[in-house]
């Protein structure tokens, strides 16, 4: 298993010294520290040698978990993994494959809609990229808009805006 902070810094309370400097450079969150913490606490208990989990991002009512390996291998069976996770953090558990592919990480983030179209725009300043969502599924959307930009921009490190059509 593989988390963003080091194999010691998982089984104590405290982080060694490259693991705080992270923490201080803003390269983890608090976040994946617990998320790290209690993956490797079930370890014991759930088949999680192959997970590779990166980092997550944590909003009022969710916690989106990125990892490099297919997201079933963090979900586990019947979701045991997940509701674990769930139940300790208090917050629903959004688990994603962390992808290079913009449409892809879109529709894994924005599941259960589906974005009827991705377009990238070319600007001075840099590549914008526009996601168009229909109208009528905006109430279905996992988290607040805001929340959904925020998560693209950190990702990707491109700005993203979110239309409805």
């Amino acid at each position: 298993m593989q988390t963003p902070i080091c194999g010691v810094c998982t089984q104590t309370k405290t982080l060694c010294t490259g693991c705080s400097e992270r923490l201080r450079n803003g390269e983890i969150t608090e976040c994946d520290i617990t998320v790290s913490r209690l993956l490797f606490k079930y370890k014991q208990d759930f088949a999680l040698d192959e997970v590779k989990f990166t980092n997550s991002l944590e909003f009022p009512s969710v916690i989106l978990v990125f990892t490099a390996t297919p997201a079933g291998y963090l979900i586990g069976r019947k979701g045991k993994i997940v509701n674990a996770l769930s139940k300790e953090l208090g917050k629903r558990i959004r688990v994603i494959q962390k992808t290079s592919d913009i449409h892809r990480l879109a529709e894994e983030i924005l599941l259960p809609v589906k974005p009827l179209s991705i377009n990238t725009l070319y600007k001075k300043n840099g590549v914008l990229y526009k996601i168009i969502i229909s109208r009528k599924e905006a109430m279905r959307l996992p988290m607040d808009l805001q929340a959904i930009q925020t998560t693209f921009n950190k990702l990707l490190n491109i700005q993203t805006t979110i239309e409805f059509s």
